[in-house]
Formats: structure tokens, C-alpha cells, sequence
């Protein structure tokens, strides 16, 4: 897909808006032929006294005024009408194939990069197609339609200011080209400051525990300096054209006056009324000629926005599998057979098999970087294995609607999702869900004592990313959220880290009541315990498998990161009594 037809799709949309607006930036620009023409007439009744038609001249200009500001206004609302409409679309499609997208896609992407995608490049299209069309279609219509005037006010005249011509295409040529280079460059820089400026607001509480500032302030001050002369190139280009075509129809007209003025000294029959007229008239085509050029910049300028959006539909224009029939509720077990999974022609996981049945508890433990989270990732398709299956009541996912499978899932991470709202809203996101289920939940999680104590209960405001609650309470808040979701299998990755011990397994045991399937991500062996079955992941692999009693017995990875854990805890223990 190609920049330019791509967004000519998007015009056919706005085609009437536009029409509109061309109707009224031509109707203004052919109307200069009815000013001239009446100072033409004005000047000539001024030189012959005849004052009673400089009136009634005057009065035609008015009315001649009147319509070109109905012109102007046409052309001042249609094409931003049409340009504003277009920019909510493409940024509505973007969302949407972003949205939709695998997980995979956004493996090697910034959230910077695409949210200057999304929101400045658009931008520069609001801006700069629009008037790019009304530049190349309204002024090279405008400025053939008053050349034929020229021609017939006088041919030698007309014939004499064409010699400019030539200079200025080559002047709006060479522009134009180098624009486009620029515009990318600048949006490749924009992105670059907005990736900065998220990653530093996003994590401003790491910058400063590792006394970052000065290295995060001196990098972004360095970006905005970059982004400032990219963007001041394009602004030294278009201030450089604007005056040099000016310059070249400003030639052109005294050129005309010399040329004039000996004809006239020849004795040639050439009135003032007519010189003014001819004047006028090339005026306004030597700046519907800087126009053209302006417009050729503008349209560079929209390109090179454009090939970065239309880079980002086409990485992004694969869709989650949304096709094939809807998933019954869950009802006896989930299998994995022989499941591999790696990034980059590398893997994470190999032959994977497992069985969980309906109402388990499963536990995955495993030293750090052996794939646990990677795994629970593949059940509700976030990812998709690169060999084996994955079966959901006999049924392969990849074969079934992935909504269907998701809605029967809730996946709560170590760092969960929060938003700057209240507890409210957070925990009935995305739906709306009565006070008595919230509070059922919060109960669950042993969180609704704190939350009724507050002055505003369900509706205390808990700031950005839930700041004003301790990383525990976070966790609770999650937990109970995705338990308002009532799923038939409930994925737990490091999710009660920041409890106690006691708190952890009190939480536990009241979602364990057999209402849930449930699959924990431990790093805390303790956590482990009240799991019906435990594997042991290592390098990818299931090393081991059992209950905690069996895996203690048999003496291997599993007994030896559980007496690991449990000596330093009884180090913790003994220092705090000393």
C-alpha cells in the first residue's frame, strides 16, 4: 500500500466537504477577475470626471466582496470539516488495529513510538492534506482561468511575464522533494521525545530511587534540541520558498511595468485602467503560484506522515483470531500436549504436557527465567505455541472465537493494571457491576474492612496506577476485580508477592473453595503448598510434578528451593528476635 492512494481512499469519504470547499477557494480567486475589472472601470471614470459610474462601481465591488466572502467562508469550513473527519477515522482504524493485535506484534514496538503515530502524525495529515488539495487543485485552476484574461487584456504583456515561469517550477520541484525528507525526519523525532517522556513519567518513582534525574533530564533536553532543528529545517525551507517565489513574481511584475511603460512611451494605446487591471490580475496568479508551491510542501509534508501510518496498518493489520464458534462454559479440563514456545527462532518452552481438571488448584514454580509466566501467557492465547496444542474441553483454541475463551479467564499479574479512578471503577473495569458483588469481593480478598473505612469508600480516588495504596492493597484490588469477572479458571502470576505469609494464605484459601480453577505462578514456595498439583519448570521444561509432600519426598529442584527458602526465612526469623 502506497502513501498517496492510501490517502486518497480517505478523501473519496470527504469528496463532498472538499468539492465544497474547492467551489468556494476557486469562486474567491476567479472574482479577483471582477475586482480588476472594476478599478479598471473605476480608474478610467476617475480620469474622465464621469464620478456618478465610479459610483455605481463602488457599489458592484461591494456586492462583488459579498460573494467572495461567502467563498472564503466555504472554503474556511468545508476543508477543515473534511480534514478534522478524515483524522478522527484514520486514528479510530489505528486504535483498532492496535487494540486488536496480538501481544507478539508489540514484542519489539515503544508505546511512545505509537502513540506518536497515532496522535502527531495524524496530525500533520489534519493539517497539511487538506490545504495541499485546495493549493493543487484551486490555484492551478485560479491561475489558468486569469492567464486567459492575461491573454486577452494583452497577449504581449502576458507573453512577457511567463518568462518567470520556468524558475519557479524548478524552485517548487526541488521544495517539495526535500520536504518529504525532513517531514519523516521530524516525526521520527517527535516519536522519539514522546517515548521519552512516557517512559520517564511512567517510572518516575525507579528514576528516582536510582537518583536518575540528571541523566533523564540531560537525555530528553538533548532530544528536544534534536527534534528543534529537524523541525526548524522544514520551517527554514518553507520560509526560504515562500519569499523566493515572491521575489521571482515581484521581478515579473516590474519587469511588466518597464515593459509597460516603454510601450506606452511608443506610443502604443495601453490606458492606466488597463495596466492596473493587468496587474492586479498577475498578482493574484504569481501568488496562486506560490500557493501551488506551498501546496506541493504540504502534500510532501502528509506523505511522509503517511508512510509511517501506513507502515504501522500493515505491521499491525494482523488480527487476533476472533473467527470460529463460541466456547461452552468449562467444564472438565484443560490439556497442554506437547506445547514449545520460543522469541526469535529461540525457545522458552519445550514439549510442555500437562493436565488440569476442573476445580484444581495447579501451581508452576521454577527458578527465575524458567518460563512460568511465558506459560500461563499460551492459555488465554496471548500468545500462540509454535508447536503443540493447547485443548479447552476437547477443543483446540486456536479453533474458537477468542473472546469466547478469554471471558471464562482472568489473569492477575505481580503488577497489576490500575487506574487514576476510584476503587469503584476499578474494580467493576470494564463493566458495570452492583456494590454488593464489590463488596463480596473485596471481602474475599480481605480488603473490605480498609475500603469501607475510607471516607469515601468505593469511590476514594486512588491516583495514578493506584500510587496511593500499598503494592498488597493493589493486588487485592486486582484479585477481587477478576473475581467479579465470576471465571472458570483464575491465573494468579506472582499476584500475592507483596502479602505476608498469613495474608497470602488467607486470601487463598477463600478462592480455593472449589468455585475456581486455579493456576498460581509461585516464587514463594510457601505459596505453593496449598496446590493440588505443583510442576517445576526449568530452562523451558517440566522437571518435575506432584503434590508439595511427593516433590519434597523425591529430594530434587523442588525440595531444594524449598529448604532454600525456608532456611532464609528462618535466618529472617532469627535475626529478628536477636
Amino acid at each position: 500500500m502506497k502513501p498517496l492512494p492510501w490517502l486518497f481512499s480517505w478523501i473519496k469519504k470527504y469528496i463532498s466537504y472538499i468539492l465544497l470547499g474547492l467551489v468556494g477557494s476557486l469562486g474567491a480567486g476567479v472574482l479577483v477577475m471582477g475586482v480588476a475589472g472594476l478599478s479598471r472601470e473605476a480608474i478610467n471614470n476617475l480620469a474622465g470626471k464621469n464620478f456618478q459610474m465610479v459610483y455605481l462601481v463602488c457599489l458592484k465591488g461591494i456586492l462583488v466582496y459579498f460573494v467572495i466572502g461567502i467563498c472564503q467562508y466555504l472554503n474556511s469550513y468545508f476543508l477543515p470539516r473534511a480534514s478534522n473527519g478524515m483524522g478522527m477515522e484514520i486514528r479510530q482504524l489505528l486504535f483498532s488495529r492496535l487494540i486488536h493485535s496480538p501481544l507478539t506484534l508489540f514484542a519489539h514496538r515503544r508505546v511512545g513510538d505509537l502513540m506518536s503515530r497515532v496522535i502527531v502524525d495524524v496530525k500533520v495529515i489534519e493539517d497539511s492534506l487538506p490545504a495541499a488539495i485546495e493549493r493543487l487543485v484551486s490555484s492551478p485552476l485560479v491561475v489558468l482561468v486569469l492567464t486567459v484574461r492575461l491573454f486577452l487584456v494583452n497577449w504581449q504583456l502576458a507573453l512577457f511575464s511567463a518568462v518567470v515561469l520556468p524558475l519557479l517550477g524548478f524552485l517548487i520541484d526541488k521544495a517539495g522533494k526535500k520536504m518529504r525528507r525532513i517531514q519523516v525526519e521530524i516525526q521520527r523525532m517527535l516519536a522519539e521525545l514522546n517515548t521519552a517522556l512516557e517512559q520517564s513519567l511512567s517510572y518516575i518513582k525507579e528514576i528516582k530511587a536510582l537518583c536518575a534525574e540528571i541523566f533523564e533530564k540531560t537525555r530528553f533536553m538533548e532530544l528536544t534540541r534534536q527534534t528543534f532543528g529537524s523541525i526548524m529545517r522544514g520551517v527554514r525551507l518553507r520560509a526560504l520558498l515562500s519569499p523566493a517565489i515572491q521575489f521571482a513574481g515581484a521581478v515579473g511584475v516590474i519587469g511588466l511595468i518597464i515593459f509597460s511603460s516603454w510601450q506606452i512611451s511608443r506610443g502604443v494605446n495601453f490606458d492606466v485602467g488597463k495596466l492596473t487591471e493587468f496587474v492586479i490580475l498577475l498578482s493574484t496568479v504569481y501568488q496562486n503560484l506560490r500557493g501551488l508551491g506551498e501546496g506541493v510542501v504540504m502534500l510532501q509534508q502528509a506523505q511522509g506522515a503517511s508512510s509511517r501510518l501506513i507502515e504501522l496498518l500493515e505491521t499491525f493489520s494482523i488480527s487476533e483470531g476472533r473467527k470460529g464458534e463460541s466456547l461452552p462454559p468449562f467444564s472438565r479440563e484443560l490439556d497442554l500436549e506437547g506445547v514449545s514456545f520460543g522469541y526469535d527462532e529461540k525457545k522458552v518452552l519445550e514439549d510442555i504436557n500437562l493436565r488440569l481438571k476442573k476445580g484444581e488448584i495447579l501451581a508452576i514454580v521454577g527458578p527465575s527465567g524458567a518460563g512460568k509466566t511465558t506459560l500461563v501467557d499460551l492459555i488465554p492465547r496471548f500468545y500462540d505455541p509454535i508447536e503443540g496444542k493447547i485443548i479447552f474441553d476437547g477443543k483446540d483454541i486456536k479453533e474458537v472465537d477468542v473472546l469466547s475463551l478469554r471471558k471464562q479467564i482472568a489473569v492477575v499479574s505481580q503488577e497489576p493494571l490500575l487506574f487514576a479512578g476510584t476503587i469503584r471503577q476499578n474494580l467493576a473495569y470494564p463493566d458495570e457491576i452492583p456494590e454488593e458483588e464489590m463488596k463480596e469481593a473485596l471481602e474475599q480478598v480481605g480488603l473490605w474492612e480498609f475500603v469501607s473505612s475510607l471516607p469515601q469508600g468505593l469511590d476514594t480516588v486512588i491516583g495514578e496506577r493506584g500510587l496511593t495504596l500499598s503494592a498488597g492493597q493493589r493486588q487485592r484490588i486486582a484479585i477481587a476485580r477478576a473475581l467479579l469477572r465470576k471465571p472458570a479458571i483464575l491465573i494468579l502470576d506472582e499476584a500475592t508477592a507483596n502479602l505476608d505469609s498469613a495474608a497470602e494464605q488467607h486470601l487463598l484459601k477463600n478462592i480455593s473453595q472449589g468455585r475456581y480453577t486455579v493456576i498460581l505462578v509461585a516464587h514463594r514456595l510457601s505459596t505453593a503448598r496449598i496446590a493440588d498439583k505443583i510442576i517445576v519448570l526449568q530452562n523451558g521444561k517440566i522437571v518435575e510434578e506432584g503434590t508439595h509432600e511427593e516433590l519434597l519426598q523425591r529430594g530434587g529442584l523442588y525440595a531444594n528451593l524449598y529448604r532454600m527458602q525456608m532456611g532464609a526465612d528462618e535466618g529472617t526469623v532469627r535475626e529478628n528476635k536477636e
